[in-house]
C-alpha cells in the first residue's frame, strides 16, 4: 500500500478573510472524510493480514486434516510452549487441567497413573504416539507414566461421541500424541531442572531442515530419590524414587508438495519403586516402551 504526503499552506489577507472562514469552517470535515478512508484502507489490510495467517489444524477430530475452526466436536489441542510451561512432571498431569478428563495415581511421579476421560475407565481411551496405538485393553489402557514429557511437541485430546471413528474401545476418547519434528534453520536445545526429593532433570536436542529434509532427535534422563508414600508400619519405610531414560528421532522428506515421506521412534525405560504389602521388601516396576512409525 502506498501512502500518499500532501501539504498545505495559507496566505492570510484581508480580502481573502470572508472565503478563509468558509474554508475553515469545512475543514473539520474534509479531515473527517480523509480519516474514514485512511481507516477503511488500514482495516482492509489488517483483513488481508489475518487472511494471510495459517488456521490451526487438526487430524484427531476426523481422522483427517481439517481446520480448528471448523470441527465441531469435543477437542483440545496441548502445543509445545504449554508443555514447557505447565512445570509438570508427567503427560498425565497436563492432561488433568483439561475438562472431562481426571488423573488418578498412587505416589509421586513413575508411580501408577491412571487417566479418565469423560468419567470412562481407561481402557476406554485410545491413546496413539505418531498414529501408533499403544494402549492396551488387557492390561487396562495405557501406562501413562511410562509416556516421557519431553520428547512430546503436541497432543490432541478428542472427548466423547465423536471418538466413535476410532472403535467401539474408544468410547471416552481419542489422545493423539506427537513428538518433534524439525523446523526452520538447526536448532539445539538444552534443558535442566532441579527439584525436592532430590529431583533432577536434563535433556538436550538438535532439531532444524535441509533442503528437503528436515530432522528432530532428543535425549533425556531423570531421577528422584523420592519419599516414602506409605508410611504405615507394616510398609517398607524405604524412600520411592524412580529413574527414567528417553529418547526420540524423527526424520521427513518432502518428496514434492503433496507427497511426504515420515519415519519416527520413540523409547523410554522407567524403574519406579512403590511399596505393596510387605515391609522387608524393595518392590520396583520396570517399564519399557517403545513406538515407531513410517508414514
Amino acid at each position: 500500500m502506498g501512502v500518499t504526503a500532501f501539504s498545505m499552506a495559507f496566505v492570510w489577507s484581508p480580502v481573502m478573510k470572508t472565503g478563509l472562514s468558509r474554508r475553515l469552517l469545512a475543514l473539520p470535515a474534509v479531515l473527517c472524510a480523509a480519516f474514514s478512508a485512511s481507516s477503511s484502507v488500514l482495516a482492509q489490510t489488517a483483513g488481508s493480514s489475518r487472511a494471510l495467517a495459517l488456521k490451526e489444524t487438526v487430524i484427531t477430530a476426523t481422522r483427517s486434516e481439517q481446520p480448528l475452526s471448523d470441527v465441531l466436536a469435543d477437542i483440545s489441542v496441548i502445543d509445545r510452549s504449554t508443555l514447557e510451561r505447565s512445570g509438570a512432571g508427567g503427560l498425565a498431569d497436563v492432561l488433568a487441567r483439561i475438562p472431562g478428563v481426571e488423573m488418578a495415581r498412587t505416589g509421586g511421579p513413575g508411580s501408577n497413573t491412571g487417566l479418565f476421560v469423560r468419567g470412562a475407565e481407561g481402557r476406554f481411551t485410545a491413546v496413539f504416539i505418531d498414529g501408533v496405538r499403544v494402549d492396551s485393553q488387557a492390561t487396562g489402557g495405557a501406562t501413562w507414566e511410562s509416556i516421557p514429557l519431553a520428547q512430546i511437541d503436541r497432543v490432541e485430546v478428542l472427548r466423547g461421541p465423536a471418538a466413535a471413528v476410532y472403535g467401539s474401545d474408544a468410547l471416552g476418547g481419542v489422545i493423539q500424541i506427537f513428538t518433534r519434528r524439525g523446523e526452520g534453520a538447526f536448532t539445539p536445545t538444552l534443558g535442566v531442572g532441579l527439584g525436592r526429593y532430590g529431583t533432577r532433570k536434563i535433556d538436550a536436542g538438535v532439531s532444524g531442515t535441509r533442503g528437503a529434509v528436515d530432522y528432530a532427535l532428543g535425549l533425556a534422563d531423570e531421577k528422584s530419590t523420592g519419599y516414602n508414600s506409605r508410611s504405615a508400619a507394616t510398609q517398607n519405610p524405604d524412600r520411592d524414587g524412580y529413574s527414567s531414560q528417553s529418547g526420540s528421532a524423527r526424520i521427513g522428506l518432502q518428496i514434492n508438495p503433496v507427497h511426504r515421506l515420515d519415519a519416527s521412534a520413540l523409547s523410554h525405560q522407567l524403574d519406579s519403586q512403590y511399596d505393596s504389602s510387605t515391609r522387608f521388601v524393595d518392590e520396583h516396576n520396570a517399564y519399557r516402551l517403545t513406538s515407531a512409525a513410517l508414514q
